[in-house]
């Protein structure tokens, strides 16, 4: 079964550290956790000298109970699927993640010709979600997962011409998922 100790420094490279971009919606955020993210963590408001000290510890605590849990990648055999679908949550929110993730399971099932019925695109990862996740090929779940961000960062850019300065970042994000393949890393 997946463990986030084994994901989290791949989603900590890909969110780096403190940032306050006024074209960022988010407003003050350090590894992706907002500044209202914090307040509502630590049940008080918080400043940014609070938000610019967040520890790694803390955030994968929240990673951990904000992402992680809501995913049930716990339930994941494969670690670089988890690690995959883990990383979208965190760039996309949890819900738009999943709904990326249900689409990939129906088009590489229905490849495959998989005796499961198609998934509901409903955002949740239920029992059904999970057993075709994981009867999947990882190394084709998490090329399609890497195509579906493309689009989804496309469609975002498209219809939010502020965030295009962001673009190119965000498609090298999904390009990175394919470093999690076994075709690029052959010893696993």
């Amino acid at each position: 079964m997946a463990n986030i100790d084994l994901s989290i420094d791949y989603v900590f490279k890909n969110e780096g550290g403190y940032s306050d971009d006024p074209s960022d919606k988010g407003g003050m955020t350090n590894m992706v956790i907002t500044q209202e993210d914090l307040t509502r963590w630590r049940g008080k408001a918080v400043s940014e000298a609070d938000m610019q000290a967040l520890t790694p510890m803390e955030a994968k605590r929240i990673y951990y109970f904000w992402w992680w849990q809501p995913l049930s990648l716990d339930q994941v055999f494969d670690q670089n699927v988890a690690t995959a679908i883990f990383d979208a949550a965190v760039s996309l929110g949890v819900p738009s993640a999943v709904k990326c993730l249900q689409c990939v399971l129906n088009t590489v099932s229905a490849q495959k010709n998989a005796p499961l019925k198609p998934l509901v695109v409903d955002g949740v990862v239920g029992p059904l979600t999970l057993q075709t996740l994981n009867l999947g090929q990882p190394d084709a779940i998490i090329t399609a997962l890497s195509g579906t961000m493309h689009e989804a960062y496309e469609s975002i850019a498209e219809h939010n011409p502020a965030l295009d300065k962001f673009l190119d970042g965000w498609l090298s994000r999904a390009d990175r998922l394919l470093t999690l393949t076994t075709t690029a890393n052959p010893t696993q």
